[in-house]
């Protein structure tokens, strides 16, 4: 606890420079010399910092708009009232300490969130694209009594033992019957975890992981962190088209529900809608994925779409590796304004690239931010020189506590984890991520690593998309097949794709199979589905042996 403490000490200069800039909390209510304490006093309390200064904003600023979805517009005293009605009604029904959640991005899944943390309640965000069993199994993992969902999604959660909530008329009359007075949170035994969320992995190594966050001890400093490198302001307006059952679009609500700024959320991601919403909204700040700015970009050289966004300040991107090319490509078209951040579910946001870093070092994720340490390590756990390739390995304040099922393995006795990402620190402590380790791929005695090749395809402009997975081989033991997005129909076939990768690669990283496809497959949370590629790359090459 005193080595905590005391790279909380550290980090908080930076931390507190970032507060004082953003205007988070201001005179009208508490002085900037006053938020240390708050903090301090949440931490004591065991209360989630977010959940108290809504309150906090709902005094300062009533009237200000909070939140916006396509259906309704609150503002924070509205908010306030609200998340105290459904907090109170969460305990009084006397739960078992978890709600969970399977909402699209609309203003329920917030207040459920912000409710559970007023009521000293673990709220479980489910992702909307998980299957009935997959929903099942989660729900009975991590004892779930209640969950909200919209009229979508009922059917997947019929056979549930627990409360079924539907957003809607059940959902208004549940507020209804409450009081909007503060709630008393309920009461928890001694070994309980308090002020957390259990967060659920993208499930694309195996069954998804329910990684367990606490937001009191360890959580305040790295979320505040984001402060002293995305430069946000309690004014902003913030569009939120990454779901929210995400650890990325969590921290797009998160952060600025801490910070008292607007949170517009996008229901469903449509390119020429979000576009025509960061416009109407007057946006200065969007957190999406990768693949949504991609299409974001295409939108806006397709002319769909408004291109007046005079407020955009910065645009926060993560879930799955950006490709310098996309952020050249983004740069010329919103600006210096995108945010690369590197982190993952279990470790939490870990680097983050400004558009200055992007310029200076191509390919960077960043530094770490304040209090969070980086190693890169090799398969012996030897700490590894500057510049040489290995395992990222990661010691923050923000590390989650554990997986709440059987999944064991990442988090160590020391409190580091590793990320399963493979990379390497320059000279001057920048981050670069080569790939996830268990995505390399051994052919012919050679590592390869398949974002290297991706990169380069990502540069040329023929190409929209591009994935690349190891399959096997009898001859090198596994080989790279290439799944290609033609950016126009007939704009090149596989000899051209082998010529681009000739030009800039080693022969043995050239991929032997190239299929040119009309899409990728992705997950919600914008990452590529490697594992089923890999299974249509094997379906591929099995119906050219039988043809053979």
């Amino acid at each position: 606890m005193v080595r905590r403490g005391r790279r909380l000490v550290d980090s908080a200069g930076e931390v507190l420079r970032g507060i004082g800039r953003a205007g988070a909390i201001s005179v009208q209510v508490l002085s900037p010399l006053q938020v240390p304490a708050v903090l301090a006093a949440a931490i004591r309390n065991r209360a989630t910092p977010y959940g108290a200064l809504l309150a906090v904003h709902a005094a300062r600023t009533p009237h200000k708009t909070a939140l916006v979805d396509s259906q309704v517009s609150w503002t924070w005293a509205e908010l306030d009232a609200r998340t105290n009605r459904l907090a109170n009604a969460l305990v009084q029904r006397g739960d078992g300490g978890r709600v969970a959640f399977m909402l699209p991005n609309r203003a329920e899944a917030i207040e459920v969130l912000v409710a559970a943390a007023k009521g000293g309640i673990m709220p479980v965000p489910v992702n909307t694209r998980f299957h009935t069993e997959e929903v099942t199994r989660l729900l009975r993992v991590q004892g779930v009594e209640t969950i909200v969902v919209d009229a979508d999604h009922a059917a997947r959660v019929s056979g549930f033992g627990g409360r079924v909530v539907t957003c809607g008329d059940e959902y208004e009359t549940l507020l209804a019957d409450a009081s909007p007075t503060p709630p008393t949170p309920r009461a928890r035994s001694g070994s309980e975890e308090q002020g957390g969320i259990v967060i659920h992995t993208s499930g694309t190594t195996g069954h998804p992981k329910g990684a367990e966050r606490d937001f009191t001890e360890s959580g305040i400093i790295p979320t505040l962190a984001f402060l002293s490198r995305i430069p946000f302001r309690h004014e902003d307006v913030v569009l939120v088209p990454a779901p929210v059952f995400h650890a990325l679009g969590l921290a797009g609500v998160v952060v600025p529900l801490a910070m008292g700024a607007t949170i517009v959320l996008e229901e469903r991601f449509d390119p020429p809608e979000c576009l025509a919403r960061m416009a109407d909204h007057d946006v200065s700040g969007l957190v999406v994925v990768p693949v949504m700015l991609r299409r974001l970009c295409d939108a806006v050289n397709a002319g769909q779409g408004s291109t007046r966004w005079p407020h955009l300040a910065w645009i926060w991107c993560s879930g799955s590796a950006l490709p310098p090319a996309l952020e050249r490509r983004s740069r010329r078209i919103f600006g210096p304004v995108v945010r690369n951040l590197y982190g993952s579910t279990e470790a939490g946001w870990v680097s983050v690239a400004t558009p200055e870093d992007a310029v200076l070092k191509p390919g960077t994720v960043g530094r770490p931010l304040p209090g969070i340490e980086v190693r890169i390590v090799g398969e012996d756990g030897r700490e590894l020189d500057t510049g040489e390739v290995g395992e990222i390995v990661v010691r923050s304040e923000a590390v989650f506590a554990g997986y709440t099922d059987d999944a064991g393995g990442g988090l160590e006795v020391d409190g580091t984890y590793r990320p399963g990402d493979m990379g390497w620190l320059d000279a001057d402590g920048y981050l670069f991520v080569a790939d996830r380790a268990d995505d390399m791929v051994v052919t012919g005695g050679e590592n390869v690593y398949p974002a290297e090749v991706e990169r380069v395809l990502h540069e040329e402009p023929s190409i929209l998309d591009a994935a690349v997975v190891g399959v096997a081989d009898p001859e090198y033991g596994d080989v790279l097949a290439a799944f290609v997005v033609p950016r126009e129909a007939g704009a090149l076939d596989g000899d051209r794709v082998r010529t681009i990768c000739r030009e800039h690669l080693a022969n043995f990283k050239v991929p032997k199979h190239i299929w040119l496809v009309e899409s990728l497959p992705y997950n919600a949370t914008g990452k590529v589905l490697r594992r089923q590629l890999r299974a249509d790359a094997g379906e591929r090459l099995g119906a050219e042996t039988a043809v053979d």
